[in-house]
């Protein structure tokens, strides 16, 4: 194959490419450079040789130097450079476009080894188990007291928290695999990669800062709560700790190792274990919802509690008020993933936005269904009286 065909000579074209000035060149493996080339030298006799031969054999009177049969011909020279700069040219442009992403932008191979993983393991399965266990969360517990906060009426109770956390659930999941589809058009697999490929590095670090508040806030939530719940169930088993100490152990000993793991994938069997004891805590409060032992006055647990932990219902309703907005701030911070759909999204196997939309389907429908349950549960048991978080209206015994 020629690399370079004979000056001048129209014999010698490959239709596969030319240059602009009539001359072709073809590009393939250097195990074919050396072969069938017939150049001139300065005389005008042809010689069968190659460019470079001159290096196997210098100490040989009978062939010059490469460079000094170039400059025996200045225009030979001139045109050689030139063919030798347009293949260059041509190689890597036909490099660059055999990488073009699915958006039109242009993704180097370099690019796509280092952040687009060939195939995710997760199955659809795990990955609904994993997004909802990213989406339940403490905060659950906490619905009842946001529904009483503007209403003390049953009626009213389950209309509109039915209506609001199935709507954000709707909407929330939307915007869920709309960012995945953006990442997929720009073949992005972070928040920050995907805002850069579509509106510029501009304001890209205050993308990243915004996003790394949020799941900061919500550690530092649960780092309260969770050492709250620890400290009860020690206490239901005789070991007295300070709360202090409770914080300080649920979050070194639990909430660090989990910030460090790189591969969220690899929590779907803790995710099982999480998922499944909110669902036992849900099954546990619809249980005591519909058994009465909280009922007035002859509930077995009625007289265990305080009076501002009994149960309370009226006919107040203000859902017109600003004091529904902290219930659906609650539903609005239920939902929130976001900044972990790419990564959900790269890890999933046989990836596609099919797949992805059944996987934030049926993790947003169950946790919908769970914050209905639990938040439906606490209210109709305590009314009015419901607490922030709702397991401390329940009896100790």
């Amino acid at each position: 194959m020629r690399l370079l065909p004979r000056l001048g000579d129209e014999t010698h074209k490959d239709p596969s490419r030319t240059t602009s000035y009539g001359s072709t060149i073809n590009v393939a493996s250097s195990k074919n450079v050396h072969q069938n080339n017939n150049y001139r030298d300065g005389d005008g006799d042809e010689e069968t040789d190659t460019p470079f031969s001159f290096l196997a054999a210098q100490g040989s009177s009978q062939q010059k130097p490469f460079l000094e049969r170039m400059d025996s011909n200045s225009t030979h020279h001139s045109q050689l450079s030139t063919l030798l700069e347009s293949v260059k040219f041509a190689h890597e442009t036909e490099i660059t476009t055999s990488n073009r992403g699915a958006a039109g932008s242009l993704v180097s191979v370099t690019q796509q080894q280092q952040h687009i993983p060939l195939v995710g393991g997760a199955t659809v399965l795990s990955e609904v188990i994993n997004i909802t266990k990213n989406l339940l969360g403490a905060g659950v517990l906490s619905l009842s007291g946001g529904m009483a906060l503007f209403t003390d009426q049953s009626l009213t109770a389950v209309t509109t928290g039915t209506l609001w956390i199935m709507l954000q659930a709707a909407m929330f999941g939307y915007f869920a695999i709309v960012i995945a589809k953006v990442c997929h058009m720009t073949d992005s697999r972070t928040i920050r990669e995907c805002w850069e490929r579509t509106l510029g590095r501009d304001y890209a670090v205050a993308i990243v800062v915004v996003i790394g508040l949020n799941p900061c806030q919500g550690t530092l939530a649960y780092s309260a709560i969770l050492s709250q719940t620890f400290q009860s169930l020690c206490a239901s088993l005789g070991l007295h700790l300070s709360y202090l100490k409770s914080l300080f152990f649920v979050t070194l000993v639990a909430l660090v190792p989990l910030c460090l793991m790189k591969n969220i994938h690899a929590l779907a069997p803790f995710s099982v274990l999480g998922t499944a004891s909110v669902v036992l805590t849900a099954v546990g409060m619809v249980w005591r919802c519909v058994d009465g032992t909280y009922r007035a006055p002859d509930g077995l647990y009625y007289q265990d509690l305080s009076d501002e932990m009994r149960p309370h219902f009226g006919t107040r309703q203000e859902m017109g008020s600003y004091k529904i907005m902290p219930f659906l701030c609650m539903i609005f911070e239920a939902y929130v993933m976001h900044y972990n759909s790419p990564r959900f999204y790269m890890e999933l196997r046989d990836r596609s936005i099919g797949r992805f939309a059944k996987c934030i389907g049926g993790s947003f429908g169950l946790s919908a269904f769970i914050y209905l349950t639990i938040a439906l549960a606490g209210f109709l048991t305590f009314g009015s009286n419901s607490d922030n978080y709702i397991l401390n209206n329940y009896s100790p015994r």
